[in-house]
């Protein structure tokens, strides 16, 4: 747990250090997404939006928001990922990391009736995501590895509009 905790950090911390372009058309807003999928560890489905910021060409920045509901816990996720583009046009693999923050209702069992508590996280993230021919949507699945009080992993499935 102590190695992969490290290496997620390492990760975040790489994103956040990372050379991010500061011109504000390389900041441009690029997409908008809806997301859903499962956590475990709690064991959630979720749902969300982000905003992609940046060509694919150059680091992004990829905002984000999402509820998490089940086991227990009502969780509200923030998170500022940067990623790295490792693809063509039509299939874009990629990678990244970030920092977040959570805001964690916890409505049945140990913790119940503490409140909302926020706590600070992180995360690496990998994914995928492609373009069907003759479509103007892009959709993608990713994977995401948390440390903190987060999932400890998350599968997300999306589409950009």
């Amino acid at each position: 747990m102590k190695n992969k905790t490290r290496w997620v950090f390492a990760l975040a911390l790489a994103g956040l250090l990372a050379p991010v372009p500061a011109t504000a058309g390389d900041l441009a807003p690029q997409a908008f997404a809806a997301r859903t999928g499962i956590s475990f560890g709690p064991d959630q489905f979720h749902g969300g939006v982000h905003l992609q910021l940046g060509t694919s060409s150059k680091p992004q920045l990829r905002p984000a928001v999402e509820l998490g509901l089940g086991n227990g816990v009502r969780l509200l996720a923030l998170s500022g990922d940067v990623l790295f583009h490792l693809g063509g046009e039509r299939w874009r693999p990629y990678a990244g990391g970030g920092p977040g923050v959570n805001f964690i209702d916890v409505t049945d069992g140990v913790g119940e009736a503490d409140g909302m508590q926020a706590k600070l996280v992180a995360h690496a993230v990998t994914g995928i995501a492609w373009a069907p021919r003759r479509s103007r949507h892009r959709y993608f699945v990713e994977g995401r590895i948390g440390v903190g009080d987060t999932p400890d992993f998350r599968v997300a499935l999306g589409m950009s509009f």
